[in-house]
């Protein structure tokens, strides 16, 4: 690689300078130069698509509220109930998982699609931080895969962790917390 040398004492940067205080030279790589080194050697274009992929509390919130919208509540109920045995359910090409997850990942990827925050998120902390409709993870294109992959790892799995931890009463009820016993 090309590297330009330059000499020490013509640098305004006191920084640097004294980082290397016994040199009379310091050797710089030219910006397109060394961006051409790092994504033939570290990957960097990889790493970039790694930080897109990485789910974020925003995607989970998306995700999560996409499936409670009242158009969407059906396909809820059709995952709520596991492993599909009904007739119905294995001859419906519509309520198999896949087909589900497909039409959440479309819903994801719509700008028009908004998901409201409940009224008591702005009482944490980091209320400022959450968006589940952040446009820069929007325009990011997913497929069924990835929601799905969220949805089970990512807001299920968490969600069935809290929920054993507060053994809730058969009674039902209205949820509030003195309702939860343990």
């Amino acid at each position: 690689m090309k590297r330009e040398k330059v000499m020490v004492d013509g640098m305004y940067d006191i920084d640097l300078t004294s980082m290397y205080p016994n040199r009379e030279k310091l050797y710089f790589y030219d910006l397109p130069v060394f961006l051409r080194h790092a994504e033939d050697n570290w990957k960097v274009d990889n790493a970039s698509e790694l930080m897109n992929e990485k789910t974020t509390v925003n995607d989970c919130i998306r995700i999560a509220g996409i499936l409670t919208m009242e158009v969407n509540r059906d396909d809820l109920l059709s995952l709520n109930r596991g492993k599909h045995t009904m007739q119905a359910d294995v001859d419906n090409a519509l309520t198999r998982v896949d087909a589900i997850f497909h039409h959440i990942a479309i819903q994801f990827n719509d700008p028009a699609v908004k998901i409201a925050q409940p009224e008591r998120a702005a009482y944490l902390v980091t209320y400022l931080d959450l968006d589940p409709n952040e446009e820069s993870r929007i325009a990011i294109p997913r497929d069924f895969v990835w929601a799905k992959q969220v949805w089970k790892v990512n807001v299920l799995k968490p969600y069935n962790i809290a929920v054993k931890k507060w053994h809730k009463g058969i009674g039902g009820g209205p949820g509030a917390p003195e309702d939860y016993s343990n």
